[in-house]
């Protein structure tokens, strides 16, 4: 990835980090990574970002100090409310657990939201949420601007959005 970056915008995202130490860790290795390519004479993207993906509620809970380590974040809204409510989502019994409208979900992604504007942090949202309306609206809301879906689901989101003020 940094040696593609030599040619174009280029960003990696590290998924599954649950601690600091974790980040830190992928961190030293990139750094290790662009002394060697400059050692060796490779040429590579010096203004490669790194960000999160926040879909482990210990990544949420611990978001300022993330934050501080990392260019951007992720929020991987298909696993962060899976491990929320302890709930497989792919399992009949419990998958009506995987309520993405919960206040407690909601409590979660403001407590990152927020933590991201204060720092001036890039915030995207993907998974499921970003292409159900009534979920976009309450992000919207909420002071989402990033939202990651699939492509079958841009033209209504987009129709929605355009559809409404910030106010």
């Amino acid at each position: 990835i940094l040696r593609a970056g030599v040619h174009g915008k280029a960003s990696m995202l590290f998924p599954m980090i649950t601690t600091l130490e974790e980040l830190r860790h992928v961190n030293r290795l990139v750094e290790e990574t662009r002394r060697n390519l400059r050692r060796e004479g490779v040429p590579f993207g010096e203004d490669v970002k790194t960000g999160v993906m926040v879909e482990v509620p210990a990544a949420a809970v611990c978001i300022d100090a993330i934050l501080r380590e990392t260019d951007f974040i992720s929020i991987g809204s298909n696993d962060l409310i899976q491990y929320l409510v302890a709930a497989d989502r792919d399992n009949a019994k419990v998958a009506h657990l995987c309520e993405p409208l919960s206040p407690a979900i909601f409590k979660v992604l403001q407590m990152v939201l927020d933590a991201c504007r204060r720092t001036g942090t890039p915030v995207t949202l993907c998974g499921e949420m970003a292409g159900q309306p009534r979920s976009v609206l309450a992000l919207f809301g909420m002071g989402l601007r990033r939202f990651s879906m699939s492509p079958a689901f841009v033209p209504t989101i987009k129709a929605l959005l355009s559809s409404v003020t910030t106010a």
